[in-house]
């Protein structure tokens, strides 16, 4: 892959502010320069050159951090709705592990889906998102049509997988089935090279990926 040389013009300064950078060192002011999307350089407070073009942002009394990784969210189908989520990105989170609570609009059954909403109720916030998908990768492509502010780490639920499998029948779990559809979620969900960076995971008591939780 071919990378592009950030231009002078995409240069971003945070001049001065309290840089903690989650590695356990202490605090420090320092001027963090970021050219195309990446952060290139630290410096001494006041020791970034400004370029021309250059944005430069007073941070002095800040605090600079990475962005938060919140391992628990339900924005599985708010993010559908809403793709700035302020209520995340204003809190400072840039990436969100979804699918939590055994619960994941995927993969869904064909039909029957007011049944399946009520199922995933809790996390099924968003009453304006259509289900357009059945399986974990056609969710995912749902997903990636609608750029969004945060990173997101998808997890595959037992829940849903058992409710694709049984409907909402108190039968005995047919444990082949439910591997068979965990395997399909993540084979399916992974063809897509450029997915390699958030592939979705299932949970396994056992240590399996292949065995839901």
């Amino acid at each position: 892959m071919t990378q592009r040389t950030p231009a002078l013009t995409d240069r971003l300064i945070l001049r001065g502010g309290t840089v903690v950078d989650g590695t356990g060192a202490p605090p420090a002011d320092l001027d963090v320069v970021v050219a195309g999307g990446v952060i290139v350089a630290l410096r001494s407070p006041g020791g970034a050159t400004e370029s021309p073009g250059a944005r430069v942002v007073d941070c002095t009394g800040w605090v600079v951090a990475p962005g938060f990784i919140d391992i628990h969210a339900h924005s599985d189908l708010t993010r559908l709705r809403y793709p700035d989520a302020a209520t995340r990105v204003l809190q400072g989170v840039t990436t969100e592990v979804i699918g939590n609570c055994g619960l994941t609009p995927a993969p869904a059954p064909a039909r029957g889906h007011d049944a399946f909403r009520a199922v995933i109720g809790t996390i099924d916030i968003a009453p304006g998102v259509d289900f357009s998908w059945t399986s974990t990768a056609d969710f995912l492509d749902a997903l990636d049509a609608v750029p969004g502010a945060t990173n997101l780490v998808p997890l595959i639920g037992h829940g849903s997988i058992r409710y694709a499998v049984m409907g909402a029948s108190a039968a005995s779990i047919v444990s082949a089935s439910m591997r068979g559809l965990s395997r399909e979620s993540l084979t399916k969900s992974e063809e897509k090279p450029e997915r390699s960076a958030w592939r979705p995971k299932a949970t396994s008591s056992r240590g399996s990926s292949a065995s839901p939780h």
